[in-house]
């Protein structure tokens, strides 16, 4: 119908037989023009249109019927056969009721010799057709989502080619394979079943072969080793002739079921196997003979390929078989596990002997601790379980088992075989014992005689001790620690011996169980003596409750560990103080760099102010101000020990005398002071005003403590010596001698907490108004300053104890003097270095103003750069000591090594903490504290450039 067929052609051939044909004609015969409106439709198509008459399609284009859908198509459809000459398509129409219909229509076009072209269009309605190619793909989309969802796997078979059609997606679950590879290649199949069901499958294919008819159940093995039991239905398919052609069927994975009818199976032959053991143990068999009847039992009774014992080896730490039975084929020649070098163990039999609890391996080829699982595998071995063999609660060896299946071993069969591994233990138990109540018997008198002579002549007390605490024997060595006769006891009780305050501890100790505790004891002589008591109780075979004693003296011990805690106590205390000081000290330099600008600027600023200016009054009101911030920078540098006191050899008893007369006179009639200064007391090397500082604050806190209720507030002197094994008891001193003042009240003591923080600078318990909190860490600093030591011992409710040691000290090079106005310089050139260029420029105004000649640098390497173009000209040197890159130290060292006769002077806010008896050793002169005013400043220039 490709080629074009003339209109007239058609007419001159008969115009009847075309009509007849045209109405006759079962299919929809249609003729339209070429912008597809009908012409002509015959009857069948005006039946497909569901049109009564022609009128009603006559004239309408063919696109009024066809669904929007479809009319891209239909067009490109229409267009193709007016250009090529012919064309088919297939579409869905609207009838004039209302119906939806499928049509395939073939087109043809119709020329007749003059331009006008007309389409003849055949057209068939196919909607039985389509709806049937729906229902049959909805039919097979059902019959894949149920073969491939349901946990059976549905099979298809060709009788002729022998090749698999189809196979369902549970293959993969069930088989571990693809289902491509069953396709490809159908005999991978067989390949899969258990060697021992393959003859017997053989046999039921071949049967099938005949009837198309199956129902078999088999085993297979999936790639990984596990074994799956199937259901295996089959059923024939015919052709048209009623020849089979094909087979179908369906396989299920009955594994659960057949395991627990294999389980029920094995169990009942379990508790065979147990009966039998259990026989055999209670006639008391020698252990290798109980042994290697078990094994045989277990591979009779029990259907396991192979049982062994294996006992372990102290001397070489490894388990060896003593006993096997079963398909062994060499597998234990040569066997041993060495249970110490394997951390993950050597298979289930390590494990079960380390852990001492069953060890199962359910599938041996995928235990990657088995070490020898080749050798396991090549005899048969599927699964292997190992209980461990316990005697008198020592693990002793292990009972093992192996099956030919995997999965065996599940939680009753292990439960079982469990409590046959323990009884087996306790036979071997009780044969041993059995064996020991002879050789205990023997041993018993000896025990005893061994027991007498290890009390008699023990260094610890040990006491028989009753009810009540009455003594039932005790041992002579109550004579030499205690010097009590041990006959002269038994008439005695326990507690006759007991120190008061321990009693009540005593006995809630021996009405208990027992355990260890250390009470205090008396001595013959009246002291009391510390015992570290240990007792256990017993019960004599007359019933009665007693207790076996042993006591040892420990009162030495106690005290050297009472005298280690009050030495740590110490040393964590001066450390904690240490650490507060050091902070302290940066502090305080800090806020002399502060003071010395303000200083300067003050005295600048008066320096420029005319006689009798108002703002003077001013000036002189800010330094007063400077001047108290100087005196609490003082008092902390004092507490840090950065600031050195003025000291020489001092009397202390005259200074506590002082003290005492001067509290006397204040204190209320309540308080009772009370001194003890011996003679011959050493001499220290101090500064008498601090010393007095000193007792002062420590007396008035004393008399504090006791304002209540009043006291007794002892004061002693005493000379100590530090010996090199005491270094511990009194921690920061070097061995020697050593002045101690001891202040003592009896008030109402400190809490721990407040002991542990009494020296920090600020705290205090007193309420606001009545203390700063710098008295006792002031204390603190003159005494550290001093190289001496102090310590606190306080309790609550019963006073409080301060110890001070003062050792000699060697003395040093000493701060610049504070005098009168020693007026200014002439000319001389004077090197200034800090690293503050504030107080540089402070500074050089300063010397300015005083006649000398200022250099000045904020960089100590510039500035010696400037000294060694010409040290000649400088008078003398100012340096800082604290600066970044290089100290003051650093510099004076480098100016003595250019010009030794140039004097250096090091200004510093601690100079406590320099070695000063190695500083004329670099140069220095003199020592200028910060913050230093210009009277301060002008002194010490002159004394250094005129000495």
């Amino acid at each position: 119908m490709s080629d074009d067929f003339p209109a007239g052609e058609l007419q001159d051939r008969g115009g009847f037989r075309f009509a007849a044909i045209f109405k006759a004609e079962p299919e929809c015969v249609k003729i339209l023009d070429d912008s597809a409106r009908i012409l002509q439709m015959n009857p069948a198509g005006l039946s497909i249109l569901e049109a009564a008459t022609p009128a009603e399609v006559i004239g309408r284009s063919i696109f009024d019927f066809i669904v929007p859908a479809d009319h891209e198509q239909v067009r490109l459809c229409f267009s193709s056969a007016l250009s090529s000459g012919g064309f088919g398509c297939k579409y869905e129409v609207l009838t004039l009721a209302g119906n939806q219909r499928w049509l395939e229509s073939h087109m043809v076009v119709l020329r007749d010799g003059s331009s006008k072209i007309e389409v003849l269009a055949v057209t068939r309605d196919v909607t039985r057709m389509i709806e049937a190619e729906g229902r049959l793909r909805e039919s097979e989309e059902r019959f894949r989502q149920l073969a491939e969802n349901v946990q059976e796997v549905f099979w298809m078979l060709d009788i002729a080619s022998e090749k698999v059609l189809y196979v369902s997606a549970a293959y993969e679950k069930i088989w571990g394979r693809s289902c491509e590879s069953l396709i490809k290649e159908p005999v991978s199949w067989s390949e899969c079943v258990h060697s021992e069901d393959r003859a017997m499958l053989q046999e039921t294919l071949h049967r099938r072969q005949k009837s198309g008819f199956s129902d078999v159940e088999y085993r297979i093995i999936r790639p990984d080793g596990a074994v799956r039991w199937i259901h295996d239905r089959g059923f024939p398919i015919y052709n048209n002739t009623g020849v089979i052609y094909r087979l179908a069927g369906i396989a299920t994975d009955i594994t659960s079921r057949k395991l627990g009818e294999n389980q029920l199976s094995r169990l009942q032959r379990l508790y065979r196997f147990s009966s039998r053991m259990n026989d055999a143990i209670l006639h008391h068999r020698p252990p290798p003979e109980l042994f290697r009847e078990a094994c045989q039992i277990a591979v009779e009774d029990a259907l396991l390929e192979m049982s062994w014992v294996g006992l372990f080896n102290t001397e070489t730490a490894e388990l060896k078989p003593v006993a096997a039975a079963g398909r062994i084929d060499g597998y234990l020649t040569d066997f041993t596990i060495p249970v110490d070098t394997y951390p993950k163990g050597h298979g289930p039999a390590g494990r079960a002997f380390r852990t001492g609890c069953p060890a199962v391996t359910n599938n041996i080829q995928e235990d990657a601790t088995f070490v020898t699982k080749e050798a396991a595998l090549k005899r048969g071995y599927r699964s292997c379980a190992a209980f461990p063999i316990v005697v008198s609660g020592k693990k002793t060896g292990v009972l093992v088992f192996y099956a030919s299946q995997i999965d065996v071993f599940q939680a009753e069969e292990i439960q079982l075989l469990q409590r046959l591994a323990e009884n087996l233990g306790f036979a071997v138990e009780a044969g041993e014992k059995e064996a020991e109540k002879s050789r205990i018997e023997s041993a018993l008198a000896e025990s005893e005689e061994r027991f007498r002579l290890l009390v008699e002549n023990s260094t610890d007390l040990i006491a028989e001790i009753g009810v009540g605490g009455k003594f039932h024997y005790a041992s002579p060595n109550f004579k030499t620690v205690l010097g009590h006769d041990p006959f002269q006891l038994l008439k005695r009780n326990t507690l006759d011996l007991i120190h008061p305050d321990d009693a009540d501890d005593v006995r809630k100790f021996f009405a208990g169980p027992g355990g260890s505790a250390t009470h205090r004891y008396l001595h013959q002589n009246g002291s009391w003596r510390w015992l570290e008591t240990s007792a256990r109780r017993f019960r004599t075979s007359s019933g009665e409750d007693r207790a076996v004693v042993i006591l040892r003296d420990v009162t030495e011990r106690r005290e050297r560990a009472a005298a280690q805690a009050l030495a740590e106590t110490r040393l964590r205390q001066s450390q904690k103080m240490e650490a507060l000081g050091t902070l302290a000290g940066g502090i305080a330099h800090d806020f002399n760099n502060i003071l010395a600008l303000i200083f300067g600027n003050i005295e600048l600023a008066s320096m420029d102010q005319p006689p009798g200016a108002r703002s003077q009054e001013r000036l002189d009101g800010a330094m007063k101000a400077a001047n108290r911030a100087a005196d609490l920078v003082r008092q902390i540098l004092t507490f840090s020990r950065r600031k050195d006191p003025e000291r020489k050899a001092l009397d202390v008893s005259q200074v506590v005398l002082e003290v005492v007369k001067l509290l006397r006179a204040g204190l209320p009639s309540t308080i009772e002071i009370r001194t003890t200064i011996p003679d011959s007391l050493p001499q220290i090397l101090a500064d008498s005003s601090q010393i007095y500082q000193v007792m002062m604050n420590l007396a008035t806190n004393a008399s504090h403590a006791m304002r209540q209720c009043g006291g007794v507030l002892d004061v002693g002197l005493s000379s100590e010596t530090v010996e090199s094994g005491s270094i511990l008891t009194i921690p920061g001193l070097a061995p020697g001698r050593y002045l101690k003042i001891t202040v003592t009240d009896s008030g109402e003591g400190m809490l721990p907490e407040v002991v542990d923080r009494v020296f920090e600078p600020f705290f205090t318990t007193k309420p606001i108004g009545e203390g700063t909190g710098l008295g006792l860490s002031v204390v603190h600093g003159i005494i550290k300053a001093h190289d001496g030591a102090i310590f606190v011992q306080s309790q609550l409710g019963h006073g409080s104890t301060f110890e001070l040691y003062f050792p000699a000290v060697k003395t040093g090079p000493t701060l610049a003097p504070v005098g009168s106005n020693p007026g200014g310089g002439n000319g001389e050139v004077v090197l200034f270095i800090d690293d503050e260029p504030s107080i540089c420029r402070i500074v050089e105004g300063l010397l300015r103003k005083n006649g000398y000649d200022p250099v000045v640098f904020d960089s100590p390497i510039e500035a010696l750069q400037e000294f060694q173009v010409n040290p000649a000209r400088f008078a003398a040197v100012v340096t800082d000591l604290t600066m970044p890159k290089m100290t003051g130290l650093t510099v004076a060292q480098e100016i003595k090594r250019v010009a030794p006769n140039i004097p250096v002077i090091l200004v510093t806010g601690f100079a406590g903490n320099l070695p000063v008896e190695d500083l004329s050793a670099v140069g220095v002169k003199e020592l200028l504290p910060k913050p230093f005013t210009q009277q301060a400043l002008m002194n010490c220039l002159k004394k250094a450039i005129h000495s």
